[in-house]
């Protein structure tokens, strides 16, 4: 009986032993085999992963892209500078204070349109409102400024117009509200950027042209909108900075029509009245077609030369006609469009795209090239 015990108690151990051989551990070479198989699993999870989302944002950049509408497409791609998509899940809101006393701000109030329709596609979700101000007064402008600040709008663009603005646009910013400037600027505040024409150099630029004009010798003078407003100081003391090179050019008169057209004529037939050899006429603003017209009734154009700023249709016409020898330009569609594009931008991204000055391009154009820019 024991003998029979035993020979079943080798036997069970057997089995046993035997069973535990089938469950050992494969080769290091199994092993390797296996770890590669769940690797190259492992990594075609993770590209198929990888790339799903790339095609998705792909996908997401052409939607955007396509899904603005053929009127606004054709804005953003006039623009200087594009807007970002808005990702922030905030609508913001920008105001720009603008002037509006003569024909010149036509175009940068068309600007300051199409930029605002374009702002309010939901790409964007910006509301672009303007505050139209009757007059280069720089106390309305400061005044304007503060009140941007109490309505708590995210961003402000101006017309720099006056130093007197400076302590606003300080406030403003000490606020957490950027300022952008544009046409004129006050570069001593704390306002991000300045949309506009190098100002100093424009007048620098007209001082020469007329120079040119009248060979260096002759009596000049002066019509400026404002002596008060920053770009129409800028571009007076460019020009007078060349004049001053000539002895032999005089100046007779230096005198401000606050952008009238009237009192723009009425200056220049008194310039004429009591300088009859008046060799030129330099405008640094408004009140252009004043001029032009009392030259025009005097039956003297082409005699006096006459140098200005803008291409609005009247100054054109002037130089068709030979009322104006030439005439430099300042992007006004630019001016109105640019500020309000680089303060969304900044208010998207948290960084500002331009800081210092966004310059417009300085052309000067004149009966021997108006065709080229203003074909009929």
């Amino acid at each position: 009986m024991k003998r029979i015990l035993a020979l079943v108690l080798a036997l069970v151990m057997v089995m046993a032993c035997l069973a535990g051989c089938s469950s050992e551990p494969p080769t290091s070479g199994e092993t390797k085999k296996e770890e590669n198989a769940a690797d190259a699993d492992t990594d075609t999870g993770a590209d198929d992963t990888e790339a799903a989302p790339e095609a998705e944002t792909s996908e997401d950049n052409a939607a955007e892209l396509t899904a603005l509408s053929a009127d606004l497409q054709t804005i953003y791609d006039k623009l200087d500078h594009k807007p970002v998509a808005n990702d922030t899940g905030k609508e913001f809101r920008i105001a720009v204070l603008c002037v509006m006393n003569n024909s010149f701000w036509y175009d940068v109030v068309n600007g300051i349109d199409e930029i605002t329709k374009l702002m309010a596609d939901p790409s964007y979700n910006c509301k672009v409102e303007m505050i139209t101000i009757e007059s280069h007064d720089g106390q309305l402008f400061a005044e304007a400024i503060d009140n941007c600040v109490t309505m708590q709008y995210d961003a402000i663009c101006t017309v720099g117009t006056s130093e007197a603005i400076i302590p606003a646009v300080d406030r403003a910013t000490a606020a957490g509200i950027p300022v952008y400037t544009f046409n004129s600027d006050v570069n001593e505040s704390t306002r991000v950027c300045f949309t506009g024409q190098d100002l100093y150099a424009a007048g620098v630029k007209a001082g020469e042209t007329i120079v040119d004009l009248i060979d260096g010798k002759g009596k000049v003078a002066v019509i400026t909108g404002f002596f008060t407003v920053p770009a129409h100081e800028d571009r007076r003391l460019g020009a007078m900075e060349v004049f001053d090179k000539y002895d032999d050019i005089e100046m007779v008169s230096e005198v401000e029509d606050h952008d009238s057209n009237d009192e723009g004529y009425n200056y220049t037939k008194d310039f004429i009245t009591a300088n009859p050899d008046l060799a030129a006429i330099y405008i640094t603003a408004g009140g252009q077609q004043g001029v032009t017209k009392a030259l025009e009734e005097l039956n003297i154009k082409g005699q006096v030369k006459v140098v200005m700023f803008d291409f609005m249709d009247e100054v054109i016409d002037a130089l068709y006609n030979g009322s104006v020898q030439a005439t430099i330009g300042q992007d006004p569609y630019a001016q109105g469009a640019n500020p309000v594009c680089l303060a969304y931008n900044q208010l998207v991204t948290g960084k500002a795209e331009i800081e210092g000055n966004d310059f417009t391009n300085l052309d000067v154009v004149t009966p021997d090239n108006v065709a080229e820019y203003f074909p009929r």
